[in-house]
């Protein structure tokens, strides 16, 4: 059904002349820059986190805290420190937090892009995939969390949409991620995790 109301969509917006499918892709190119550029701003405050716990349960507690946030853990090679996971969007966040972010983000979106491009209120057409990368330093433990997103309803439509999370809803989910995790440690008397300076 949804896939039938996108191609009614972009019939109307190519018989009306409006944009081209290179048009549209190269406006998600752009959306896409903009997000990054937010993102790295701030990234040092919600991307990475140290911590004082031993290699292998940390390695366990990360694989939980992702399943617990309502992500299908894909793989998990204990030897990189690399556990990858993915869901449909909004997960981690609530439905009225993605709200949120779309009523903060859909000025923008449509600044860059035009009057067709919007956050939708629904974004489950959207997977995300979410990778921890867990890497051990002399004394401790540094996590990196990184994000990317598919539409692959958009893309049978020829249309390559954004692979960026808004950075609002990046901050919010990692957020998550990270307090789940601490809480985790906090009950088996680990120290939680700390912000890279």
């Amino acid at each position: 059904m949804r896939i039938f109301k996108n191609l009614v969509l972009l019939s109307f917006i190519f018989i009306q002349g409006c944009i081209s499918i290179p048009e549209m892709n190269a406006k998600f190119r752009e959306i896409d820059r903009v997000w990054l550029v937010d993102y790295q701003k701030d990234e040092v405050s919600y991307r990475k986190r140290i911590f004082d716990v031993k290699y292998q349960e940390l390695f366990d507690l990360v694989k939980q805290t992702a399943i617990d946030l309502g992500y299908a853990v894909t793989s998990a090679n204990l030897n990189s420190g690399l556990i990858s996971a993915e869901a449909n969007a909004p997960t981690p966040l609530s439905m009225d937090e993605w709200k949120k972010v779309a009523d903060l983000e859909n000025p923008r979106v449509k600044e860059i892009g035009g009057w067709m491009f919007y956050m939708a209120d629904d974004p489950s057409d959207y997977i995300i995939f979410a990778r921890a990368a867990l890497a051990k330093t002399k004394n401790n433990i540094v996590i990196t969390l990184d994000y990317e997103l598919d539409m692959p309803e958009y893309r049978e439509l020829g249309l390559t949409p954004s692979r960026v999370a808004p950075p609002s809803s990046v901050k919010i989910g990692s957020m998550k991620f990270w307090n789940a995790l601490d809480k985790k440690l906090i009950d088996l008397n680990y120290p939680p995790s700390r912000k890279i300076n």
